[in-house]
């Protein structure tokens, strides 16, 4: 080693952007290697100009041209806070306007007014939409946010939460969570008010009109009884009270409209995000000797980012207690989820099947009817790429509305809802996975000639043999199988199973007993 280099030795008194740059010119520019003459070149100007901001704790980014390529420190470091935004979505008084006269020809023939699709807008925001230069909010996160589209419910419903990632144009990943709520009552009647809005001019659904009629009746029975009341106060006309409407009319000429709460983060805190959104929910319902918007302006504005590898932030929301660290740059990076839902879903089997998918640069769908499940599996699956990253389109939560995703010509891994297994014609040469039933279909290559089947990933035999014992023993005894059901099962083509003969040893398809719990919705429920 040159003199150069060997005053540039790290020590305990050497900074960390020193120590990173002795470490990143040894094994990326291999300037140990050469002389004292050639250490200023173009390419050791561009090291010292490349910044030493901190890894967003995802893995950093890549420099190459495929999907799948080995980690590096990122140009563009993530803001030096913990949360960006905390953002209030919800339903406006118009129709979602998709492009197209499609959902305004339907109007008519729609079943219910759970069918109506209202566009969702952005109520409040804080900080303010544009405090921050680093960082806007997205203009289109309010169709992550609603991936069903923003429906009115006709019957109360149970608060759902679920994560979600995005990617900014930076190439960045904008981490969320959203807690969605159905907490805002309007009359049934309200909603021709919204068609008219949008600009719909035709015929109104039949269940709009029979909920007409019976306002129209309530109105002239109310007119009526006001009139007999006042030409004869001391007489009680009581057969009017059949007329009026009863406690159930007055149930069906009512909808619940769609509240999402959402927290946004360069981080993917995804657990610290779950629970501060579940304690706001509760003190929107209990109470609290604070006002709430004290507690958003806390987790936002007050909780400081803790640095890589050195510090644990402790603090609590009411009685919760919740601590966030980041590992150091030399540990896995930060993975703030649970693997219990993927192994929970999926055979090891076919994870590792998914897996050599990923690695061999497929296009990939994740299906669930549960979009609680989508991220927490699609991060899991990646995590197991380390020390590669996917830098190919990624969208663990892909609103139905954009399935035309699935026909683009580049690997991908998304997140969508199970519906899309039941279209008549999926996109050749994706990689379907149903969470719901341990399900990977195969369908074709694409990447032939002639579209033939697709086959399994192939590994090292003995490798992959120890991989899986090794997850059997880790992960395998969360699995939730249904009693007498194929565990690992495997398709290709048009939905053919493929038979453990041919298949590869690592995927061998078994029978769960039927002696089993029957846990998988068990599962669902833990996760909603």
């Amino acid at each position: 080693m040159s003199e150069f280099w060997k005053e540039r030795i790290p020590n305990a008194q050497t900074r960390s952007y020193e120590r990173e740059t002795f470490i990143r010119a040894k094994y990326q520019l291999l300037a140990f290697s050469l002389p004292n003459d050639n250490v200023i070149t173009s390419e050791w100007a561009l090291l010292l100009n490349d910044g030493y901001g901190a890894s967003d704790g995802s893995g950093g980014s890549t420099s190459r041209s495929g999907s799948v390529g080995v980690s590096s420190t990122t140009t563009n470091a993530p803001p030096n806070r913990l949360i960006d935004y905390f953002c209030v979505f919800g339903a406006s008084d118009r129709l979602e306007n998709d492009g197209t006269a499609v959902q305004q020809q339907q109007i008519a023939s729609l079943a219910s007014a759970e069918d109506l699709r209202l566009d969702p807008i952005m109520i409040d925001c804080y900080p303010s939409s544009d405090i921050h230069s680093d960082c806007k909010v997205p203009s289109q996160i309010a169709k992550f946010v609603f991936p069903d589209g923003c429906r009115p419910s006709l019957t109360e419903r149970d608060p759902t939460l679920f994560p979600f990632v995005l990617t900014e144009e930076s190439g960045m990943k904008l981490y969320g969570c959203c807690l969605t709520v159905h907490d805002e009552e309007i009359e049934t009647m309200h909603l021709v008010e919204v068609l008219r809005n949008s600009g719909y001019e035709g015929p109104l659904p039949s269940w709009l009109l029979e909920d007409e009629g019976k306002e129209e009746s309530s109105s002239t029975a109310t007119t009526t009884t006001t009139t007999t009341s006042s030409s004869n106060e001391e007489s009680k006309d009581f057969s009017l009270i059949s007329s009026l409407p009863s406690s159930s009319d007055f149930g069906m000429r009512h909808v619940l409209l769609p509240k999402a709460l959402v927290v946004l983060s360069h981080y993917p805190f995804f657990d610290s995000m779950r629970v501060f959104l579940l304690q706001l929910f509760r003190i929107c319902l209990n109470g609290a000797p604070l006002p709430v918007e004290r507690y958003v302006m806390n987790f936002v504005r007050e909780i400081p980012l803790p640095p890589l590898g050195k510090v644990e932030i402790k603090f609590s929301f009411t009685d919760v207690p919740c601590s966030i660290c980041r590992p150091p740059k030399n540990k896995f990076p930060l993975f703030d989820l649970s693997y219990r839902p993927l192994f929970s879903a999926l055979s090891v089997g076919n994870i590792i099947t998914i897996v050599g998918c990923l690695l061999t640069e497929s296009k990939v769908a994740i299906c669930s009817s549960q979009y609680s499940l989508l991220t927490p599996a699609c991060e899991a699956l990646l995590s197991f790429l380390f020390p590669l990253v996917w830098v190919g389109v990624y969208i663990p939560v892909m609103p139905f509305s954009m399935l035309d995703v699935l026909d683009a010509p580049v690997p991908y891994l998304v997140g969508v809802h199970r519906r899309c297994l039941e279209m008549k014609r999926r996109p050749l040469g994706v990689v379907f996975v149903d969470l719901d039933n341990d399900t990977v279909h195969l369908g074709y290559d694409d990447s032939t000639s002639d579209f033939q089947r697709r086959k399994m990933p192939r590994f090292p035999p003995k490798d992959v043999g120890k991989l899986k014992a090794k997850l059997e023993v880790a992960g395998g005894c969360a699995y939730a199988g249904i009693p007498g059901a194929p565990k690992g099962c495997i398709t290709w083509g048009d939905g053919e199973r493929i038979e453990n003969g041919i298949r590869e040893t690592y995927g061998v398809e078994s029978i769960v007993p039927t002696t089993a719990q029957n846990s998988r919705q068990m599962m669902f429920d833990s996760v909603s």
